[in-house]
């Protein structure tokens, strides 16, 4: 039986969970929520996450959510042998160091840059853009790696990462790959190795290109 992903078209978090099962093969059946007739809000959505968040999963009654738990926990019920999860404490230690960064740091940051920009149907100012470089681009130089993000294989850190620059890179108006090509080299070569890059990414890259397009 698939498991049940309440997820959110195009949100990052929803499409790290969506890459991490498809590279190791478990199925998904996805509910979508939509937020704006505020379906998260529903009472029966608020049993099943009292945060009223995605994503959140339902695995045979196994309730769920935060997307690196849920990450960390499909690889390791369904792939226990899974580099994406190193078995060397070191590698897993800084691998839990750059979810951790991304969770707290990248993440927030980024949402408080672009969700303004889907009430208003405006270009961020100046200033906004300018919080977004130093808090969002710059801390992205500092994580990402000249191979992977943590030693020579692809872990979880990667897929989290790529799910996050798919909202970004491509984006010409908010992304110059002359100022960072350490990240737009580090997107090119990792998002090439992901099989199902296509089919879970390529979508939402041209809908937020189609939204970016549209805005004043």
């Amino acid at each position: 039986m698939p498991i049940q992903l309440y997820m959110f078209p195009g949100s990052a978090p929803c499409t790290f969970v969506q890459m991490v099962a498809k590279h190791i093969g478990v199925d998904l059946s996805l509910k979508e929520l939509d937020f704006l007739k505020r379906d998260h809000e529903s009472p029966e959505f608020t049993k099943v996450n009292p945060f009223q968040k995605v994503p959140t999963i339902n695995d045979a009654g196994f309730i769920l959510y935060e997307c690196n738990a849920i990450a960390t926990y499909l690889v390791n019920k369904y792939a226990p042998t899974s580099e994406l999860n190193p078995k060397d404490v070191q590698k897993r230690a800084y691998m839990d160091q750059i979810l951790s960064v991304v969770a707290t740091h990248i993440q927030p940051k980024f949402s408080a840059f672009s969700i303004p920009s889907f009430r208003t149907n405006k270009k961020p100012s100046a200033e906004s853009m300018k919080e977004f470089e130093d808090g969002v681009l710059k801390a992205f130089e500092v994580v990402v790696g000249d191979k992977f993000a943590v030693g020579d294989n692809l872990t979880l850190a990667d897929i989290r990462l790529i799910s996050l620059l798919a909202c970004i890179v491509p984006l010409e108006d908010i992304f110059d790959r002359s100022k960072y090509p350490k990240v737009a080299s580090y997107y090119d070569r990792v998002s090439g190795q992901l099989p199902y890059f296509e089919e879970l990414i390529r979508p939402h890259i041209d809908d937020r290109l189609k939204f970016w397009k549209s805005l004043q």
